[in-house]
């Protein structure tokens, strides 16, 4: 079974936090998600989250903390998802590759329709997030 390593950003900026789209063709296209990707090869959790981000919406990152680790186990293959809690500066993101994004009140991303994966650690994150900002 194959197993695949993903960075996600839970990325806050005066108290709303940024989500993406899911893009057509792609698992749960249409869901909103914490932003991120794939690591490569031996690259860090650290440096995968800020080059995720960076290719995706165009932002530098501050990687403040790692928030938690979830599993996901498919069919054909084992996602480990790594959540971490980001700064961004004055950059304001733009879609390199297409996907929609917005800012939401963290309290209200829970009304969103979101990807099972994110879904399934919400409350935990929420909970993370309030314990840092």
């Amino acid at each position: 079974m194959k197993t695949i390593s993903v960075c996600a950003g839970v990325i806050i900026k005066e108290g709303m936090v940024l989500l993406a789209k899911r893009p057509k063709g792609s698992n749960h296209a249409g869901k909103w998600e914490f932003p991120g990707g794939k690591r490569d090869g031996t690259e860090s959790l650290w440096d995968c989250m800020k080059r995720e981000l960076f290719e995706e919406l165009g932002i530098t990152v501050q990687v403040k903390r790692f928030i938690l680790s979830h599993e996901v186990k498919e069919e054909d293959r084992h996602i480990t998802l790594e959540f971490f809690l980001c700064g961004v500066g004055e950059t304001q993101p733009i879609s390199k590759e297409g996907q929609e994004f917005g800012w939401f009140p963290l309290d209200a991303v829970g009304n969103l329709e979101l990807a099972p994966p994110d879904k399934e650690v919400l409350n935990k994150i929420i909970e993370e997030v309030k314990r840092y900002v």
